[in-house]
Parts: structure tokens; C-alpha cells; sequence
């Protein structure tokens, strides 16, 4: 004798039939990563920069001078859980330039927003650091947290009585 099954189980059974669900919940999956991904939940633009295209002997990225006159070239350098921006000031053979400019800073893109940073000159003769006696045009900021992903921003200064402000873009 066979038993019979009620009709509230057999409902049960059909809700729980995957193939009539699957199609709207990946429906909805899908579509929610698709506006997400484009940017649809977003506020604002993520776009970047293009890089900068040329690197200087530290590997920064150089920006021109008034008057093709020189490059600034901007480097994070570390030392012993320290962080500093540094800033050499050099010819087009990478060489220190006689002149140097005043009132240099850079402004840094951080995930916390854009942060002004002081540079004042400070020499080495760090090994390291002095690549073709280019010790002697580098500008540094104080110590500070300054690990960044990539490295955004502008140098400004005045260089010949010219004021400059340069934007920069290299990723770490």
C-alpha cells in the first residue's frame, strides 16, 4: 500500500527546486557586480594620472624647471622605520644644478587626502643617495608616515625668481 503525500510537502519540495531559483538569484549577482564594478556605487572618479615619464637616477619621477633649466626629482626614502620626501634639483646629465630653488614643497595624494610637506635643503654624502655627487641639490621633509603606494602629487618652489608647480605620478 502506498502512502500518500500531502500536498503541503509537495510544495515544499517544488519551492525547493534549484532550477527555478538559481536563474533570478544570479541574475541579481551579477547585475549588483556589474554596477559595482563600473563605478555606479562609487562618488567619485578613481582615475589616475598618467606616469610620469621620466625617472631620475633615484628612481623618482622628474619634473621640468622654468626655462628647461633642470628637473626636480621626487623620491620616499627609508631609513631604520623612517620615512622622508626627498627632492634632488639636477641638470639634464643628472648632475647637482649650481642654483638651487627656495620655498620648495611637495604636495602628496594620501588615502587620508592631500597632505603639504616642507622641503628644506639637506645634503648627503650618503653612498646611497649621492648618485653623481647629487647629494648636494637634495631637499628633505622631516620624518614622518609617508609609505605610500604610489607616489602623487606636485613639487612647487621658485627657481630664478620663477615660480613652479609641477605634477607628478610614479606607482611604488
Amino acid at each position: 500500500m502506498s502512502e500518500r503525500i500531502p500536498t503541503y510537502l509537495l510544495n515544499v519540495r517544488a519551492s525547493l527546486d534549484w532550477r527555478r531559483w538559481i536563474a533570478p538569484v544570479l541574475s541579481l549577482g551579477l547585475g549588483g557586480v556589474l554596477i559595482a564594478g563600473c563605478g555606479g556605487l562609487s562618488g567619485g572618479s578613481t582615475s589616475l594620472p598618467p606616469e610620469t615619464p621620466r625617472s631620475g637616477p633615484h628612481g623618482g619621477p622628474m619634473v621640468p624647471l622654468p626655462g628647461g633649466s633642470g628637473f626636480g626629482e621626487v623620491v620616499i626614502e627609508y631609513e631604520r622605520n623612517r620615512a622622508v620626501v626627498a627632492a634632488y634639483f639636477l641638470n639634464e646629465n643628472d648632475q647637482p644644478l649650481d642654483t638651487l630653488p627656495t620655498q620648495v614643497e611637495a604636495r602628496l595624494e594620501t588615502p587620508s587626502g592631500e597632505l603639504t610637506v616642507p622641503l628644506s635643503p639637506a645634503p648627503t654624502t650618503d653612498k646611497v643617495r649621492n648618485i653623481n655627487n647629487s647629494g648636494k641639490a637634495r631637499f628633505a621633509s622631516k620624518p614622518g608616515d609617508y609609505d605610500l603606494d604610489r607616489l602623487i602629487g606636485t613639487l612647487s618652489g621658485t627657481y630664478n625668481g620663477q615660480t613652479f608647480r609641477e605634477a607628478f605620478y610614479r606607482s611604488q
